[in-house]
């Protein structure tokens, strides 16, 4: 009897303390974890509902710029030293969203913003225009199946970019045919009319990729249209990729905005677009090139301008922290009316830093104008800046 009571008593303390202990424990850890998921609810953005994913993405790209015109402005005060938002790639901040209707079948959106930094010729005390802000680059919804994408809503035209190619790691600190960052930060946003990034709001066709080629078409209304073939693939020791494009419409785009066609006065362009870039991956070694055409039509009075751009260097991984690009760069440009032919060319160098997803670059450019005069100006940039991917 006693060995019983014994038992009884202890186990009576055991079950009293265990439950006890275990309880003071749970609820002291589930209030500290609670308090926690609150904390973290109050600091994290929220989709509006569970159906469709959402990705937040971007990049900033800032340098700091030094630029000489060469060109006596008189009286108006320039700087030659600035920082600016890198115009090749400006800093952007993307929403990217998608859902599955099947298997086979997804819709989507995208949104993005961002940095305008429209230079005018850095003028000390702002006397004539600039202006720095946030735009929408992109605003459309896509539906993506066994046919292909379909894409609605101000988004990258058809043959945007059909000039750029390039598999090395360029994109953020130089493109072919084209004046960024130059541009933006210096000629009021006036670029080479070579569709280097043309954003519109149209109504876009991409196909399904077929042997590494895929056929893009777009239009604005309708009289503004385009039209583009791409190819990437791998060739044995070889990585190639290309574009052509041609587009049509009939108003000029300038670069800084778009001019419509006056009464009275008949305006059409064509523009034909295409590049090439090819690596030889063992050792690194790659080759880009690239050709513009644009006609412009105004009153049956025809006005050519063609252009090319060639860009060689190599690319290779001789540090841990990422591949390091070396590139030199020439190009012409031909105003036929004008007689004349302005040239370019430039080296650049940039690290890639993979743990932070980060690439640094340092660029330079000289430029001959031809303007066949004395003491003719040669304009030389040089950009050193950081794009940072998140």
């Amino acid at each position: 009897m006693k060995h019983t009571l014994a038992l009884l008593v202890t186990a009576s303390l055991a079950y009293g303390i265990t439950p006890a202990t275990a309880a003071d424990l749970g609820g002291d850890c589930c209030a500290d974890l609670e308090q926690r998921v609150a904390e973290l609810e109050a600091t994290t953005a929220r989709k509006g509902n569970r159906k469709v994913s959402l990705t937040v993405s971007g990049q900033v790209n800032t340098a700091l710029m030094y630029f000489d015109p060469d060109i006596d402005m008189g009286p108006v005060p320039t700087s030659k030293w600035g920082v600016i938002d890198n115009g090749v790639s400006n800093s952007r901040i993307s929403f990217d969203g998608s859902a599955k209707i099947n298997a086979k079948t997804s819709v989507g959106f995208k949104f993005e913003v961002g940095r305008s930094d429209l230079g005018a010729l850095n003028l000390d005390d702002n006397l004539i225009g600039g202006g720095d802000g946030l735009v929408v680059r992109q605003a459309n919804w896509h539906i993506n199946g066994s046919i292909g994408r379909l894409t609605v809503g101000k988004a990258h035209t058809a043959t945007s970019g059909a000039g750029q190619v390039s598999v090395a790691n360029t994109g953020m600190a130089v493109e072919m045919l084209s004046l960024e960052p130059t541009s933006s930060a210096q000629l009021f946003g006036f670029n080479v009319p070579f569709r280097s990034e043309v954003l519109e709001d149209v109504v876009r066709y991409d196909s399904p990729v077929l042997a590494g080629f895929r056929l893009s078409a777009s239009f604005q209304d309708e009289d503004a249209w385009d039209a583009a073939l791409r190819y990437a693939g791998e060739l044995g020791d070889f990585r190639l990729a290309a574009a052509i494009g041609y587009a049509k419409e009939d108003d000029i785009d300038l670069g800084i905005a778009t001019i419509p066609s006056f009464p009275g006065v008949n305006i059409e362009t064509t523009t034909l677009t295409g590049s090439a870039s090819l690596m030889h991956t063992p050792t690194g070694l790659f080759l880009n090139g690239a050709y513009g055409k644009a006609d412009v039509d105004v009153n049956s009075s025809s006005i050519d301008v063609t252009a090319w751009h060639i860009m060689g260097g190599i690319e290779r991984k001789w540090w841990s922290i990422g591949k390091t690009t070396l590139y030199g760069e020439y190009a012409s440009l031909d105003i036929g009316e004008m007689e004349v032919t302005p040239t370019l060319w430039g080296v650049g160098f940039i690290q890639e830093v993979e743990a932070a997803a980060t690439d640094f670059y340092v660029t330079a450019r000289v430029h001959d104008l031809d303007l066949d005069i004395s003491d003719e100006p040669t304009p030389v940039s040089v950009i050193a800046g950081a794009r940072i991917k998140f």
